[in-house]
């Protein structure tokens, strides 16, 4: 597939169970994705294209061995390069790319980047020993994606700023990552940080602001503190998930009602207890800050609020984060 324009609305070129193809010098024009490679995407050639406006996609690859052998090269982002990293080891990334993409790869450092529009700007999988610092990112669908990476905190985000994406950052399926001292502000219309079946993670010194919803977990044994979630349009955190700590918070302005800091769903027959402890709730408190949990009955078209959790100590002045 060569020497075309390619304009979009969605995808430009699926890559499904392909291999053995070549796809060079077209341009693809479109605010949704230009290529995006799924199931079993190996010994593909990918050279010389421009992205205006979208980028490339990995779509779910269940292990390591869906993807391998492909030449990816040459190609732009919004006139950056696209930085794509297959099974590459001990490399620093810091020249301003457009995107990056790394997979299979080991004692990657990626910092000094500035990405916007584009539709993931950082996307890991499978991979570990990732520290990705100092990058501005910008107008994505997904800012950064991590899938089926890390072990004993390995994935390092930290001093990031990212704004106006859908989700700040998705961390599917990943366990021990350790998230601080990052920026997240999404013009009210996305998640901040969506941390998905992805247990022991830390989540500390962040500032989560003017996203719909600041934080979202279905994950266990996290540790949430010391992070600012303030002015979030739905919720501070939507936690659907037990065995975490979330302390030294400052919960302020999230919401439009009195669930807003915090919407906590149950499900039935699973403990799904957390530890709350002294974080600040919008105002000073001398009693317990009693925090009500729900489940969805009839496939979520009646809510039953039930359950309780309580920060049997909330804070009595907001923290300096």
């Amino acid at each position: 597939i060569r020497d075309n324009i390619i304009d979009s609305d969605h995808t430009g070129i699926l890559l499904m169970r392909a291999s053995n193809n070549m796809i060079c010098n077209n341009i693809f024009i479109n605010d949704g994705v230009g290529i995006r490679a799924t199931v079993y995407f190996y010994q593909n050639t990918i050279i010389n294209n421009s992205f205006i406006g979208n980028g490339f996609d990995i779509g779910i690859l269940d292990d390591d061995s869906s993807f391998y052998n492909n030449t990816i090269s040459g190609n732009t982002i919004n006139d950056k390069p696209l930085i794509y990293f297959e099974n590459k080891f001990n490399k620093t990334i810091d020249e301003n790319s457009g995107q990056i993409i790394l997979l299979g790869c080991d004692n990657i450092t990626i910092r000094n980047h500035e990405i916007a529009n584009t539709y993931i700007g950082i996307y890991i999988g499978h991979s570990e020993n990732i520290l990705i610092e100092n990058n501005s990112i910008q107008s994505c669908a997904y800012g950064i994606l991590i899938r089926s990476s890390g072990h004993n905190h390995d994935i390092r985000i930290l001093n990031n700023s990212i704004q106006s994406c859908s989700t700040g950052c998705s961390i599917f399926r990943s366990s021990g990552c350790d998230i601080a001292y990052n920026e997240f502000f999404n013009e009210l219309k996305g998640q901040g940080l969506n941390l998905y079946q992805s247990s022991s993670c830390n989540v500390t010194n962040n500032y989560f602001k003017f996203n719909s919803i600041g934080i979202a977990t279905s994950s266990t044994k996290c540790n949430i503190s010391r992070n600012d979630i303030s002015n979030n349009l739905r919720s501070g955190i939507h936690i659907s998930s037990g065995g975490n700590e979330i302390k030294f918070n400052n919960f302020k302005r999230n919401g439009l009602s009195i669930f807003g800091d915090v919407r906590f769903y149950y499900d039935s027959g699973d403990d799904y207890r957390n530890l709350w402890y002294s974080n600040y709730w919008n105002r000073p408190r001398l009693l317990p800050k009693f925090i009500i949990g729900y489940y969805t009955v009839f496939y979520g078209f009646i809510r039953v609020y039930a359950g309780l959790q309580v920060d049997w100590n909330p804070a009595s002045e907001p923290y300096d984060i």
